[in-house]
């Protein structure tokens, strides 16, 4: 209780702190201010590269105006903002500078409604968006039918009160002010032509009255409003911001068209005499780039085949720099259309490469630490406590660590009652935990600690106010969560800070919509995947933006990949909030605007470059760049090797080549794991672990020992498969032995129905009831498939005798010195008088669905393409090849991939029987699929036609017993497949050091 107490009064410390912090000052808010660090060999070479920046035509216009501490620098996004401002510091033209002076577009328009605020007048949070849009809809709502006009129909699907359109009514504001603005710039501007958008534009323009409206009933101050009423000692330098200043109407567009000239802001028509005279403020727009400086400076434009290629030129290239003494944080890598796909391979290149980078892509709040657990809560309560939403907060380690007994022992529960996911609903799942716990499937401390994990859940999902949200939150951290191990890592400590301080703006804002039809829980949640959310940098690394925040970046090296046609395209066009049809109407691409865009991407010394073969598609080259000085790049940059010491070419060695288990050891684990006979010294192989063995030594070890991740196991199919056998064998053995009784038909049916109720209950209380509808969906299915097999078996073997079901076999290879094994689903034989009373047998397996091919029950030539030793050098020596013949690895050996009626079929015939015919049986599929063709069967797809043709597949089957048992008494336990075609089918991947982990 002491953790919980200290931290649920941090947070309202916390909590209260923020109601009372005084509006930023210019030049000291937050009071963030960057100083020059004690110099260092380092940092005087950082110092001169960085003064070389601050000669660029942008530079200069910063460090000309840095003393007039009245001077805002503003630019396209906050990333670039900060780079300055470091620059500026690190090229010591400046020991300090207050980072309030560089900003961002959004957060300049931001800081001047700051600026404003007064007793009356406060700033628009992002909130208040979420608030205008319930009212949005609860008034569209109320009026229903009775509105004259179409209203909001062409944006919205429907009026209802739902988080899908809320969300959509908060992304559409921004659009408003475009609306707002282009109204009043181009009076003329009419869209009854465009019938297929006229409808839509109506429609945001009566948002937009609704939300001015909203604006001035609250008294709310929105950045992106005009006026954009200005501090009267504010100057503003604004680069590459023109047309965003423009198209927000903040600006007057009817000056000169010379682009280094001031611009004063505009205001309303209510505007009085004393705030014209303070909108005399300046805006200026540097013309920080001339097409002279253009021509001067060309494009050094670089083609690739693959996007791999790409990166790997550019990783080769940051490593060689970093090396010469740049600092990875001083370099900066824009990559154009940002993705996770694209950030997973730059993260895992450059982890090859040894690059430290840090993605600066903004996501959404929900997949930060604490959004993710809020998710799982939020899952859980819709589905129930599933498998897969137990999975969700098990991985959090400071969950699990907290009782790691406890929820092992819930996942093992969930697990073995076979629960749906997804599920019908939460509720089925509830009962289905209480019916188990009622007839003990799982024991008393389990259902306890479930019945409290699912009512913390229930608190939370069905809290019916924010601030009972709030506490509940607090509650589930205080009760479920380790919250000292929670706040001590800076990335979860900053996420939970962020998202309880959005749930605090809901408290705070609760009385104006006290109705709320939405749970607030499903409503914060919608918030928060609104929200987005750039972790803090750890380290230092090199930083990977998205193409559009890096315009202007000031970096020693800046890197701009994927700049092809299809890449550039979506951010050089004007930017627009507007829906895509009204925006491509309105806001036509200029080739200028694209220069400009270009050109900022050049402030830093910048490598342009793009690939062919991209990663969704083939790309082009942009044709704004000048093809005369595209360069291709013919060289294939590969990932440096792994393996370059002769340790880990050794230990490499080692993998593929393991030495022998030592022979006591061996002894000990053949008699634990019942796999020699000690008395006769022969190995004891089922044709399961034969097929094991020969395929991967280490497959057969892991499978003796039960290695298998029984979470990865789908053992509803093996229930179900068992339930199919169960019932048919079950019905079978009620049915009189003599088939010929013309009432046998209607007795299997009885037999068969009695069989599948009381093989339905058995396998609910061995499985659990998860598996009830599953069960109760596939009787009827089950009858009819059943019957088919039965009418078969009937009408095909009425000349044999049915031996029965699971009959087991063994026999003794003395030669080979093995035993094997094995369990026949079922066996029909006859005495063949001809043959001198020989039997005859035919062997049936059923299989639930799938049945192997005919191809993998013959004999193939050994799949050599991967060599065992592909991770080593290829020049094997004399002994190692001598080493491989020795373990049995013969180049001219045969594969027999499908063994199990093989090997039963050599039982029987050792045992002195004749097969006359083995098949598998798919029961779901109604079909049968020969390895030996029955006789009395006259069409059957089967690999052989006769047992006399068999030959070689059972002088096979005796060369992989020889083989295995003497690898196994070797103590060869751990050798690894010869080819990785070997492991399609393998349960053991995670565990496989050669394959699949190698672990140097």
């Amino acid at each position: 209780m002491p953790q919980a107490i200290g931290l649920a009064r941090c947070l309202n410390i916390w909590r209260l702190s923020r109601k009372h912090r005084e509006r930023p000052k210019i030049a000291s808010i937050l009071g963030k201010i960057i100083r020059v660090m004690p110099k260092s060999i380092n940092s005087t070479i950082t110092a001169e590269q960085y003064r070389s920046l601050i000669e660029t035509p942008l530079g200069r216009d910063i460090s000309q105006n840095l003393q007039d501490e009245n001077v805002v620098f503003v630019f396209p996004s906050q990333d670039s903002a900060d780079s300055w401002a470091h620059a500026i510091v690190k090229s010591e033209i400046s020991k300090a500078v207050a980072l309030d002076r560089f900003l961002g577009f959004e957060n300049f328009l931001l800081y001047v409604a700051k600026a404003n605020e007064h007793y009356e007048l406060c700033t628009l949070k992002p909130i208040d968006r979420w608030i205008w849009a319930l009212q949005v809809l609860s008034k569209e709502q109320n009026r229903g039918e009775k509105r004259p006009d179409k209203g909001l129909s062409a944006l919205l699907p429907s009026m209802e009160i739902s988080t899908k359109n809320l969300t959509r009514l908060v992304h559409l504001v921004p659009s408003l002010f475009e609306i707002k603005s282009l109204t009043k710039r181009n009076a003329a501007f009419d869209v009854s032509s465009y019938r297929f958008i006229r409808e839509e534009y109506e429609a945001i323009e009566l948002l937009a009255e609704d939300y001015f409206d909203f604006l001035d009933r609250f008294r709310l101050i929105d950045a992106h409003r005009c006026p954009l009423d200005l501090p009267m000692y504010m100057k503003v330098r604004a680069y590459g911001l023109k047309d965003d200043f423009i198209r927000f109407g903040l600006i007057d567009t009817k000056e000169p068209s010379d682009r280094n000239t001031g611009c004063n802001a505009i205001l309303g028509e209510k505007a009085s005499t004393k705030e014209s005279s303070k909108a005399k403020s300046q805006i200026v727009f540097p013309d920080i780039i001339t097409q002279e400086k253009v021509k001067k400076t060309p494009i050094l434009y670089r083609e690739f085949g693959s996007s791999l290629d790409e990166i790997e030129w550019i990783l080769e290239e940051i490593s060689s720099e970093i090396e010469q003494g740049i600092e990875p944080e001083d370099i900066a890598i824009s990559i154009c259309g940002l993705n996770a796909k694209k950030a997973a391979w730059f993260r895992q290149i450059a982890t090859e490469y040894g690059v430290p980078i840090s993605i600066r892509r903004g996501e959404p709040l929900s997949i930060s630490p604490i959004g993710r657990l809020l998710a799982a809560i939020q899952n859980a309560a819709r589905e129930g406590l599933t498998l897969e939403s137990l999975d969700a907060f098990a991985e959090f380690a400071n969950i699990t660590k907290r009782d790691p007994k406890g929820w092992k022992a819930l996942r093992d529960t969930a697990l073995h009652l076979h629960l749906p996911s997804p599920s019908p609903n939460a509720e089925y799942i509830h009962s289905l935990w209480k019916d188990a716990a009622k007839t003990g499937l799982y024991p008393e401390s389990t259902a306890q600690m479930y019945q409290r994990l699912w009512e913390s859940i229930l608190f939370i999902s069905k809290a019916g106010s924010f601030s009972k949200l709030y506490d509940h939150i607090l509650g589930f951290l205080e009760r479920w969560v380790d919250t000292s191990g929670f706040g001590a890592n800076i990335q979860t400590d900053r996420s939970m800070r962020l998202a309880l301080d959005e749930l605090q703006g809901w408290i705070d804002h609760e009385y104006i919509s006290p109705n709320l039809s939405i749970p607030p829980f499903e409503l914060f949640m919608t918030v928060l995947e609104q929200k987005s959310y750039i972790p803090l940098v750890e380290e230092n690394a090199v930083h990977v933006y998205d193409f559009d925040t890096t315009a202007g970046i000031a970096a020693l090296s800046h890197y701009i990949t994927g700049a092809s046609q299809e890449g550039l395209a979506p951010s050089l066009k004007l930017r627009s909030a507007l829906p895509l049809e009204l925006a491509s109407i309105v806001q036509q691409e200029k080739e200028e605007n694209a220069n400009e865009a270009i050109n900022l991407h050049k402030v830093s010394p910048s490598h342009f470059s793009f690939a062919i073969e991209g990663f969704e598609d083939y790309e082009a080259a942009y044709p704004l760049f000048p093809p005369s000085i595209r360069t291709a790049a013919n060289t294939k940059h590969r990932l440096r090797p792994i393996l370059v010491s002769e340790e880990q070419k050794t230990a490499t060695k080692n993998y593929s080549h393991p030495k022998p288990i030592e022979t006591a050891i061996v002894r000990r684990f053949l008699d634990a794991t019942k796999s020699i006979d000690s008395n006769k010294d022969y190995a004891i192989f089922s044709s399961s672990s034969l097929r094991d063995r020969s395929r991967c030594g280490f497959r057969w070890f892991a499978s003796k020992i039960s290695l298998a991740d029984v979470y990865a196991k789908d053992a509803s199919a093996i229930a179900i498969g068992n339930f199919y056998h169960s019932a048919y064998r079950r019905a079978i053995q009620r049915l009189p032995r003599n088939h010929k009784d013309g009432q046998t038909e209607d007795k299997f049916q009885r037999a068969l129905y009695s069989a599948l109720s009381i093989e339905a209950e058995r396998t609910l209380l061995e499985y659990g009831n998860g598996l009830r509808p599953i069960l109760l969906a596939l009787i009827p299915r089950a009858s009819h498939r059943l019957q088919e097999l039965w009418n078969f078996e009937q009408t095909m073997f009425s000349a044999y005798e049915r031996e029965g079901f699971e009959v087991e076999l063994k026999h003794e290879f003395v030669d080979e010195e093995a035993i094997l094994e094995g369990r026949i689903d079922c066996l029909f034989s006859r005495q063949d008088e001809s043959l001198g009373s020989i039997k005859c047998y035919v062997i049936v397996d059923y299989k639930k669905n799938r049945i192997p091919s005919i191809s993998k029950m013959k004999l193939s030539a050994m799949p050599w393409a991967l060599a065992l030793d592909e991770l080593i050098s290829s020049n094997e020596t004399q002994e190692e090849i001598q080493d491989e013949e020795e373990n049995g690895y013969d180049d001219n050996a045969l594969l027999l991939e499908e063994i199990q009626i093989p090997s039963y079929a050599l039982l029987l015939e050792t045992s002195g029987g004749r097969v006359e015919g083995a098949f598998y049986w798919s029961i779901e599929k109604a079909e049968a699929l020969g390895y030996i063709k029955p006789p009395t069967v006259p069409k059957m797809k089967s690999a052989y036609t006769y047992t006399n043709e068999t030959g070689d597949v059972r002088s096979a089957l005796r060369d992989m017993l020889r083989t295995a048992s003497s690898a196994v008494k070797a103590g060869k336990f751990l050798d690894p497949a010869l080819n990785r075609a070997a492991c399609a089918d393998c349960q053991f991947k995670p565990l496989c050091r050669y394959w699949y982990f190698l672990e140097l």
